[in-house]
């Protein structure tokens, strides 16, 4: 009886580490911008290193945004192999919160 006992209970435990976690991860657009763009833009995007353009008064829609960061421009390299659409969305929704 006991060795039952034991086998369910380590049974319900394997299955409970082993279920996948229904969590649906967040993409932070400002932990992107801290990691791959404040060397240039700075923490407000007006620091302008490297000829980087300040990003509160950019003209940019997102659309514009989107392309310069997926193809890069300039000295700016292009970001499609290192960010998902998803993260580069992220990233560029952030610069306009940017003040």
């Amino acid at each position: 009886m006991r060795i039952i006992i034991v086998l369910i209970v380590l049974s319900v435990c394997i299955w409970a580490c082993a279920a996948p976690e229904n969590k649906t991860e967040t993409i932070s657009g400002i932990e992107i911008y801290k990691t791959r763009c404040v060397s240039c833009h700075g923490t407000d995007g007006k620091m302008g290193m490297n000829g980087a353009k300040e990003l509160p008064s950019s003209p940019l829609d997102a659309s514009q945004r989107i392309e310069v960061v997926t193809y890069g421009r300039k000295i700016m390299p292009a970001f499609k192999e290192m960010l998902s659409k998803e993260e580069i969305k992220a990233v560029v929704d952030f610069t306009f919160t940017l003040k």
